[in-house]
C-alpha cells in the first residue's frame, strides 16, 4: 500500500519540475510585454507638462507637447529692436538664402522684425569663392589660420589683401554694427551662428593685416568690434551662441595681445584699449547658458523624436518613462546651476566635483550587471529609465566648461597686465623685473591665478618678458609650448613668434 501511495507522488513532484521552468518563462514572458499591451489597452501616456518635467509649460503644440522655439524666441527677443540688434545687420551680409528657405522667411521676420529676403547691400564673399571667381590657386588652409592668428604684410599675402579689398564694404559695415546694443538670433540658426564664427574670422584677419603694417588704432577698433559682437551673443542664453560668442571674443582678445607686445604701440592706443575693456558689456555667466540653453536641447531631445534617437516612441510603448527621466534630468540641471552660480572658482569647481563623484557612483552601481539583471526583471521601465538619466548626466561636461569660461576671465587680467607692462616700458624705458614693480602705479596688486591660487607669473628673459597663467590643466609649463607647438598655459610674450615651418609662408 505504502508503494502504491509513493507513484503518484513521485509522478506528481518530476512534473512540477519539468513544468516549473516552462511556468517562469511564461510568467515571464507576460511580464515583460506587459508594458506593450498595457499600452495598447490604455493607450500612451502622457507627458507631465510642468516646471519639473518640461520647464516651459506654455504654448502647446497639438500634441499637448510644449513650442520650445516660440517659448525661448519669445523670451530671448523681448525689447529688442531691429535697430538694436547686431545680428540684423551681419544677417544681411551672409547671404544664406538656402537657410532662409530651410528655416522660413516668415518664422524669422516675425523674431527679427527684419525682411531676411530683400537682398539689398554688400555680401561677404569667401575666400575659395573670390579665388574661383578669380582664376587663382585655391590658397591653403593653414595660411588662412595663419592671417587670422597673427600680424601680415599684404607684400607677404597679396591674396589675401585682395580677398579683402573686395570684401572692404561688408567689413565696414559689420565693423559699424558691432556699435549696436543687444543680439538675438531666433532658435534653429546653427548654420547662421556658425556663419557668423566665419566672417568675424574675417574680421579678425583684417585687423591682424592692420597690425602688421602699423595702423594699430584701426586694428584696436576691429578688436572692439569682435569682442563686443562676442559678449553679445554669448548673453543670449543659448549654449551654441555662447560657445561661438566666447570664440569671437577671444579672436578680438588675441589681436590686443598681439598689439600690446609691439615695441612701437603709442601711448594714445594703449589707454584706448584699456577704456575700450572697461566699456565691454558684462558677459552673462555659464550658468544662464547652463539653465536655459543646454537644458532646453536635452529636453527638446528627449521630447520630439529624430531619426536616430526616439525617446518618445520608447515612452508610448511603456517602455521608458520620460516624465521620471526630465524629473531627474532637470534636477541635475538645477545642481549643475547651483554649482556654477558659486562666486568663486575654487567653490564652484569643488561642487562640480562633488557632483560628478556622485553621479559616478550612481553610474558604477547600476552598471552591475548583476544588479541591473535583477532590477530589469522586477521593474524593466523604471530600469532603462535610470540608465537614460545616467547617459544624459555623464554628457555634460560642466567642469570642462567651467574651465573655459575662468580661463576667458584671466585671458583679460592678463591684457589688463600687459598694459600696466607698455605703461610701465613708456616710464622707464625697460620692462620691470618683477610684477611688484608695477603696484600701486599701474595696478592696484598682482592678479591671482584661479588655476594656481598664486598671483600670475613673469620673468624678463633678456629684453623679454614673459607673462602667464599656468592654464586650465593646473600645471606649470613655464610659458613654453608642448610638442604639439601648443600652449596649455595662459601666455603673453613678447617675443612669441609661429612654430616654424607651421602654417607654411607665402600663398
Amino acid at each position: 500500500m505504502t508503494t502504491g501511495g509513493e507513484k503518484p507522488k513521485r509522478r506528481f513532484w518530476r512534473r512540477l519540475r519539468v513544468l516549473l521552468p516552462f511556468g517562469f518563462v511564461l510568467l515571464y514572458a507576460v511580464f515583460y510585454t506587459s508594458p506593450l499591451w498595457l499600452s495598447f489597452v490604455l493607450g500612451p501616456p502622457p507627458i507631465e507638462v510642468s516646471r519639473e518635467t518640461t520647464y516651459f509649460t506654455e504654448p502647446l503644440l497639438p500634441d499637448g507637447t510644449v513650442d520650445y522655439d516660440t517659448a525661448v524666441n519669445r523670451t530671448l527677443s523681448e525689447g529688442i529692436t531691429p535697430e538694436q540688434n547686431i545680428a540684423v545687420a551681419w544677417f544681411a551680409l551672409l547671404g544664406l538664402e538656402r537657410d532662409y528657405e530651410r528655416i522660413g522667411p516668415e518664422k524669422m521676420a516675425r523674431w527679427l522684425k527684419f525682411d531676411v529676403t530683400r537682398g539689398d547691400g554688400p555680401k561677404f564673399v569667401g575666400l575659395h569663392q573670390y579665388t574661383e571667381q578669380q582664376g587663382l590657386e585655391p590658397v591653403d588652409d593653414k595660411v588662412e589660420d595663419h592671417v587670422c592668428d597673427w600680424p601680415w604684410r599684404s607684400e607677404a599675402y597679396p591674396v589675401i589683401a585682395a580677398w579683402l579689398a573686395a570684401n572692404e564694404s561688408a567689413l565696414d559695415a559689420a565693423l559699424a554694427a558691432c556699435d549696436r546694443e543687444r543680439y538675438f538670433m531666433p532658435r534653429e540658426t546653427w548654420m547662421i551662428t556658425t556663419a557668423l564664427r566665419w566672417s568675424a574670422g574675417m574680421l579678425a584677419t583684417r585687423a591682424m593685416g592692420l597690425v602688421g603694417s602699423g595702423d594699430y588704432d584701426a586694428a584696436r577698433r576691429h578688436a572692439r568690434g569682435l569682442m563686443r559682437l562676442g559678449r553679445l551673443m554669448s548673453n543670449q542664453r543659448e549654449l551654441g551662441a555662447y560657445l561661438v560668442g566666447l570664440a569671437i571674443d577671444s579672436r578680438g582678445r588675441r589681436v590686443l595681445k598681439r598689439m600690446l607686445v609691439r615695441d612701437d604701440l603709442p601711448t594714445n592706443v594703449v589707454d584706448a584699449i584699456e577704456r575700450d575693456l572697461d566699456a565691454l558689456p558684462p558677459r552673462r555667466p555659464l550658468a544662464d547658458a547652463i539653465d536655459l540653453g543646454d537644458r532646453l536641447m536635452t529636453l527638446e531631445l528627449m521630447l520630439h523624436d529624430s531619426e536616430n534617437f526616439k525617446l518618445r516612441e520608447l515612452h508610448d510603448k511603456r517602455l521608458i518613462d520620460l516624465n521620471y527621466v526630465l524629473r531627474e534630468h532637470n534636477k541635475a540641471t538645477d545642481q549643475l546651476v547651483g554649482a556654477l552660480r558659486l562666486p568663486t572658482y575654487a567653490q564652484r569647481r569643488a561642487a562640480l566635483g562633488a557632483i560628478e563623484a556622485e553621479w559616478e557612483k550612481r553610474s558604477e552601481k547600476s552598471s552591475d550587471w548583476k544588479y541591473f539583471i535583477l532590477r530589469y526583471f522586477f521593474n524593466q521601465r523604471k530600469t532603462v529609465s535610470d540608465v537614460m538619466v545616467g547617459l544624459l548626466n555623464a554628457l555634460g561636461g560642466a567642469g570642462r566648461r567651467c574651465d573655459m569660461e575662468e580661463a576667458h576671465r584671466l585671458e583679460v587680467q592678463l591684457l589688463r597686465v600687459a598694459i600696466a607692462l607698455q605703461r610701465y616700458r613708456g616710464q622707464h624705458g625697460r620692462w620691470p623685473a618683477a610684477l611688484d614693480e608695477l603696484t600701486p602705479v599701474h595696478i592696484k596688486e598682482v592678479p591671482i591665478d584661479t588655476f594656481s591660487g598664486q598671483p600670475l607669473r613673469y620673468e624678463r628673459r633678456g629684453g623679454h618678458y614673459v607673462l602667464w597663467s599656468v592654464g586650465r590643466d593646473g600645471v606649470d609649463d613655464h610659458a613654453e609650448r608642448n610638442k604639439y607647438g601648443r600652449y596649455t598655459d595662459l601666455v603673453i610674450r613678447t617675443d612669441d613668434k609661429p612654430v616654424e615651418g607651421s602654417p607654411p609662408r607665402g600663398e
